[in-house]
């Protein structure tokens, strides 16, 4: 069942290590191989070959058996915190592994044209935030490139404000407050504005966006969010 201190080997694989790590917490807790291995739901026979494998890899016996039972060594009190140390850390790597494949962590970055900025972009962001908390969520506007411009929403604004005639922008241009100018919807006039991403970057968190914007989408207008 155990080695002999003086009989060293190379160590056992990786897998192998981490689960006899979870034998020998069982083990330990238990105090009886039976009513780990039943706990682990393995043969006590497979049980005893794991620790067997452990106490051989690292060259020190970690339990004592005898027939009034099975007792920690001295060694095996030591290695008995750090051994559930790493088994924690390696089952919260697997939670982390599993909500970023849900897309639940990580980072998401996301750009946006100003035009969209005061309306679309804060109910999607609010939703992705409410939903995903743990996300860590980035987003920075840019402006396209065009090949003439009169200048920006503002400018435009102070120009029909002091009455040089008209412009026509984005409804959320509306949100720029200036006295003087009055905002006509334009019947039949609409602008369309898609959703866009790198194919090369597509994975839960770009769906899961997606998925929000669409059912935000469906339920209302967006360009009518402030």
């Amino acid at each position: 069942m155990t080695s002999s201190g003086a009989d060293r080997t190379r160590p056992p694989p990786a897998a192998t290590r981490s689960a006899s790590r979870c034998g020998c917490r069982a083990v330990a807790e238990h105090l009886t191989f039976s009513r780990a291995a039943k706990h682990l739901h393995l043969a006590q026979q497979s049980l005893s070959q794991q620790i067997g494998a452990l106490e051989h890899g690292l060259g020190v016996h970690l339990f004592d058996r005898d027939t009034r039972g099975t007792r920690l060594t001295d060694l095996g009190r030591a290695f008995l915190p750090e051994a559930r140390a790493v088994l924690a850390r390696a089952d919260a790597a697997i939670a982390v592994v599993q909500r970023a494949a849900r897309g639940e962590v990580g980072h998401l970055s996301l750009a946006f044209l100003a035009s969209t900025a005061n309306y679309m972009l804060p109910p999607v962001v609010r939703a992705v935030r409410e939903r995903f908390p743990d996300r860590d969520f980035a987003a920075a506007g840019f402006t396209p490139r065009v090949v003439q411009r009169a200048g920006g929403a503002s400018n435009l604004l102070g120009l029909v404000a002091a009455g040089v005639g008209v412009t026509r922008l984005a409804r959320s241009a509306s949100s720029i407050r200036r006295t003087g100018v009055v905002f006509v919807p334009l019947a039949g006039d609409r602008a369309e504005t898609v959703v866009a991403w790198l194919p090369a970057r597509d994975g839960p968190a770009q769906c899961n966006l997606l998925d929000i914007a669409a059912d935000l989408a469906a339920t209302g207008d967006l360009t009518c969010w402030g």
